[in-house]
């Protein structure tokens, strides 16, 4: 089943985004019509384009920059248009002329063809400064169709006197005809690949005529089999640069044609059992896959052709009309431009064959489209094929905004904060009141808190940590700007002596991730388990702990901003952290600490494959990952205790540096749903973070020991790219 999809015209003057499509025809009122496609779909009209004239053709590069052609009211009529919309018109001097196609590479230096006034062949190389140089064509007729490459080689087809043409042009504007001896009448299409080489087609005395042609000679290879009859025709050619291409036309019994050429020049044609009709254009990309458009019994016509010949019909019902001008990347996203009844007809093709229809409700006719095609960072190919899909690396944040909430509880299990003092009912702040190792040789058990009384040691602690986290990140390379909300909570229970802590403990996080630009969201929900110990020693302690985890995502992805895909998956995560640290004391009362540090996170994820559901077809297919982020962090605490009758406060703060170094995260091969084009995708960033960290860490230990301890942590960890800021509160009981 395919399915519809209105986008709304947007009549606006400013453009936000460096074009990612173009289209030109004329209005419903007889007016030179153009439009860019912007990123996210909609049309951009033109503004000033010629009165009472038409757009014949428009081509665009990887820049946003395009070369449109037509006519105004006096005669032949092109202009560059800049990608923020400002028209640029050349001055052509073709007075009764017209322009009727041109081309533009990456350099923004194009060509233009068609006619003057005395219906003579024109072509001109154009500059991007404007600069015009008309080519030596001196023959009566017209040039229909160009090319041309990045390397400024062009390829031009048309009709000279009563015979088919076609030339080479070099960058210096000399003409190469190509021999077409054989043929009489009609016209020819070209086409021509990054390479140079080309293809070319039109009619002969026998039939059909196509041929491959290169730079090198003037001589064509011709294509065969093709229809014969003196009324078969080809109407366009297509050429990747492997040399496969594809053409269509019509046969002798004006059935629609259309077949697939390999680079020695066989052809195999794509219909069985044909319709009467046309086949007008004709566009392949670098998979093999073919984009055919025209008409068939009068009504719209168009279809995806896999490199196995299959045929995937794209217009449904019955829609009056004809298709003149189709555009195809290497995706497997199309464009196509017709006109049906008196109103234009545009819409982009999902590579499953889905139809995303452009308004063109106030247009006559859409004459021509293009797509930015060639290695392009911000065009149709990221409108509608995502260079990277979510959620990123929100899974290792998640992970690791749970580890720092219990960093809290091994800092605060600190030796240097965990001591007391003798049982002395007047003790002043900061004085020592016994000597621990004494106190231990007469065997008292010493329970581990400052400034507390001598008590017996309660050795177990049930304590719970409710923390939050939030992270942003901007964009890196095809990974969108994002953000991480995330808030969780943390309960456990653990067991200590004067050197030793163990424990484990469970908890729940939710992660809410919203990308930039409208590119959709994500909720990852995380529960997780982890055994954790910790010794310590008077100037040397160290922790360690092992997480596990179970999440649980769905993700909700825009294309084109308005069509919605859905996708739901889960993974596990396994996590295991070491840290040593070593605290020296700053003067003779040990009020004060310095203790650097060295701390390591290494988070695992495996995550299962996935499909995509919506209705636009513009779905991907996801297999299974894995990856992984190892987090170290070196640095230095400091810590300040006091003490009073009624408790004990210490504080801890910290300066560190943080490297989060990225494993396995390299672009995965995906495709559309049904599509036999795959492509890269990007699912997490690459790039080594190095980041600076500065914590707050607050205790209160009440001299009850029947009351709770509790505390809080914050945390800051950025660079210019990354920011994150944590905050937890924990509280606790001992027993």
């Amino acid at each position: 089943m395919k399915f519809l999809i209105t986008v709304s015209l947007i009549n606006v003057t400013a453009y936000a985004d460096i074009p990612t499509g173009m289209i030109g025809g004329t209005t419903s009122s007889s007016n030179a019509y153009s439009a860019f496609i912007s990123s996210n779909g909609n049309p951009i009209p033109i503004s000033d384009l010629p009165l009472n004239g038409q757009i014949n053709s428009v081509a665009l590069n990887d820049f946003g920059v395009g070369l449109i052609g037509g006519q105004d009211g006096l005669g032949g009529y092109a202009a560059f248009v800049s990608s923020d919309g400002m028209l640029n018109p050349l001055n052509l001097n073709l007075a009764m002329g017209t322009i009727l196609t041109s081309s533009i590479n990456r350099s923004g230096n194009g060509i233009v063809g068609g006619n003057d006034s005395s219906f003579t062949m024109y072509a001109a190389l154009v500059l991007q400064d404007g600069t015009i140089t008309p080519l030596s064509t001196p023959l009566t007729g017209f040039i229909r169709s160009t090319a041309l490459n990045d390397d400024g080689i062009a390829l031009i087809g048309g009709e000279g006197g009563t015979f088919p043409y076609a030339a080479y042009v070099t960058t210096e504007g000399v003409v190469n005809q190509i021999d077409t001896t054989p043929l009489e009448g009609g016209h020819l299409v070209v086409a021509m690949n990054a390479l140079g080489n080309g293809i070319i087609g039109g009619s002969s005395t026998m039939g059909a005529y196509a041929a491959l042609v290169t730079p090198s000679g003037v001589t064509p290879t011709p294509l065969s089999p093709l229809p014969s009859g003196l009324t078969s025709f080809i109407s366009g050619v297509a050429i990747n640069d492997s040399g496969m291409g594809i053409i269509g036309g019509n046969d002798d019994s004006a059935n629609m044609y259309a077949g697939y050429s390999t680079p020695t020049g066989d052809v195999t044609p794509l219909f069985d059992s044909p319709t009467p009709g046309q086949i007008l254009s004709v566009a392949i990309n670098k998979a093999g896959t073919g984009l055919i458009g025209g008409y068939s019994n009068s009504n719209l016509y168009a279809a995806l052709v896999q490199p196995d010949g299959n045929i995937n019909s794209l217009i449904p019902g019955s829609i009056g009309g004809t298709i003149n001008s189709v555009a195809l990347n290497d995706a497997g996203v199309g464009l196509i431009g017709g006109q049906s009844g008196s109103e234009g007809y545009a819409a982009l093709i999902a590579p499953n064959g889905a139809l995303t229809l452009l308004d063109m409700s106030s247009q006559n006719n859409i004459s021509s489209v293009d797509l930015n095609n060639i290695v392009a960072t911000n065009n149709i190919i990221d409108s509608v094929t995502p260079q990277s899909i979510g959620p990123y690396s929100s899974g290792f944040y998640t992970q690791l905004a749970a580890a720092a909430a219990l960093e809290s509880r091994f800092i605060e299990q600190n030796r240097i904060w965990t001591k007391r003092r003798a049982s002395q009912t007047n003790i002043a702040q900061g004085e020592l009141a016994y000597n621990e190792e004494a106190l231990l040789g007469q065997n008292f058990n010493i329970v581990p808190r400052i400034g507390e009384y001598c008590t017996p040691q309660k050795q177990n602690t049930l304590w719970i940590a409710p923390f939050g986290n939030y992270i942003h990140l901007k964009a890196q390379g095809s990974i969108p700007s994002y953000t991480n909300e995330i808030g969780g909570v943390l309960l456990a229970y653990d067991h200590q002596n004067s050197n030793y802590l163990v424990g484990a403990s469970a908890g729940y996080a939710f992660n809410y991730i919203d990308y930039s630009q409208d590119l959709g969201h994500s909720k990852l929900q995380e529960e997780m388990l982890c055994l954790y110990g910790a010794y310590y020693r008077d100037h040397f302690w160290f922790d360690a702990a092992l997480w596990g985890g179970l999440y649980q995502l769905s993700n909700v992805r825009h294309t084109l901003s308005i069509i919605t895909s859905k996708s739901s998956t889960h993974g596990w995560i396994l996590s295991p952290h070491l840290e040593m640290a070593s605290p020296w004391a700053i003067g003779k009362k040990e009020r004060y600490f310095i203790e650097p540090f060295f701390m390591l996170d290494w988070v695992n994820s495996w995550q299962d494959h996935y499909t995509e559901k919506g209705s636009s077809g513009f779905n991907l297919q996801i297999g299974n990952l894995y990856s992984s982020l190892l987090q170290s962090e070196a640095g230095l605490r400091f810590y300040e205790k006091f003490d009073y009758r009624w408790g004990d406060i210490c504080l801890e703060e910290k300066l560190s540096y943080v490297n989060q170094a990225p494993f396995h995260l390299n672009s995965v091969s995906t495709s559309f749903v049904s599509s036999a084009s795959s492509f890269p995708v990007a699912v997490g960033s690459t790039r080594v973070e190095n980041l600076g960290s500065a914590q707050l860490i607050s205790s209160f230990v009440p001299r009850n020991h029947s009351y709770p301890f509790g505390g809080f942590a914050i945390q800051v960890t950025a660079n210019g790219d990354y920011q994150s800021y944590f905050a937890s509160v924990f509280s606790g009981i001992d027993f």
